[in-house]
């Protein structure tokens, strides 16, 4: 494993010499390669736009739809989640975005092809009962209609 700070040569795309450092992300501590310009505090990917509580990336727009289902009456999947007393953790409902960050430091950075799912479809959004799931994965964690056979 690499040291804080410790620095290395690479050549760039361009073929020209690029100083890299090692770096921690001071919000949420994942560690990465960055270049050297971009100094010691560089922020990782998910809180790299704190002022605006990360609001650029794709695990903040999980986040949001995981509130909207479950506290905005008007979401028109409401009644499958706020309507049936889901909600989110208070840890990731603080304000300031705070609560995204403890989201992004629970769940990590989403991986391509998968959204948030809940893993017992009963229970709520929480770090034990969430993870990145693939459309494939969600369709068979569904609940469904005690009449229906679609699935059969």
């Amino acid at each position: 494993m690499s040291e804080i700070g410790e620095r290395s040569v690479t050549i760039n795309s361009a073929g020209n010499p690029q100083w890299m450092m090692w770096s921690a992300c001071p919000i949420c501590r994942i560690e990465r390669w960055v270049q050297a310009s971009h100094g010691p505090d560089y922020r990782c990917h998910a809180c790299a736009s704190t002022k605006h509580g990360g609001a650029y990336t794709a695990e903040y727009r999980a986040l949001h739809g995981a509130k909207q289902r479950c506290y905005n009456a008007h979401e028109p999947e409401w009644h499958r989640y706020g309507g049936r007393g889901i909600t989110v953790c208070e840890r990731w409902m603080l304000p300031n975005g705070v609560g995204f960050i403890n989201f992004f430091a629970d769940m990590g950075m989403r991986p391509n092809g998968t959204s948030l799912d809940r893993i017992y479809n009963d229970g709520n959004y929480e770090p034990s009962n969430c993870r990145w799931a693939t459309r494939l994965e969600q369709s068979a964690n569904q609940t469904h209609c005690p009449t229906c056979t679609c699935l059969s």
